[in-house]
């Protein structure tokens, strides 16, 4: 159940990002120049248009991803929520670093699916950091309730280069 759960999850955070992913990453740079460019562009100017999170839904028909906003996320299984945070006038390759902070301790966080997923000893906190290529400057990250997430206050904070990006204080609450 659980990975069928994380299959669900990784295809919408996926669907979330397609806009801002490059079909071939190795194209991300053809020549120094880009190099220094994107370097400096994202030291220098590194700025938010839009920061927005709510509910993920994915429409079968087309797989058009919506996010609906919104501060309260239902407990109930398979409720895909998540964030999305478009950098101002940013194009190029970007990394950005997720810490997901929990009231309490998750019954389980699943499998690590990578080394770019940690959980703290006491499962209270999970990092996520990823390496994207955006054209439009989207980057995101979505999550699915699980059996044994805990109701209450949960915060997510984004960062890029170690600046903070974005901060989503939201509550897991019982329908």
């Amino acid at each position: 159940m659980q990975a069928k759960i994380l299959k669900i999850a990784s295809a919408i955070a996926v669907l979330l990002l397609i806009p801002a992913c490059a079909e071939d990453p190795s194209q991300i740079f053809t020549g120094t120049q880009q190099a220094i460019q994107q370097n400096s562009q994202s030291n220098s100017k590194l700025a938010v248009a839009k920061a927005e999170f709510g509910i993920v839904n994915v429409n079968p028909q087309d797989y058009k991803v919506s996010l609906k906003p919104t501060n309260k996320v239902l407990l109930k299984n398979d409720t895909a929520y998540g964030w999305r945070i478009q950098l101002k006038g940013y194009q190029g390759q970007v990394t950005w670093r997720e810490v997901y902070q929990l009231p309490k301790a998750a019954q389980s966080w699943g499998p690590p699916t990578s080394a770019e997923f940690s959980v703290s000893p006491d499962k209270t906190q999970a990092t996520t950091q990823r390496t994207v290529y955006t054209k439009d400057g989207v980057i995101g990250n979505t999550w699915t309730v699980a059996p044994g997430d805990p109701p209450g206050k949960h915060t997510i904070e984004v960062f890029v280069n170690n600046r903070p990006v974005g901060k989503f204080e939201f509550n897991l609450v019982s329908g």
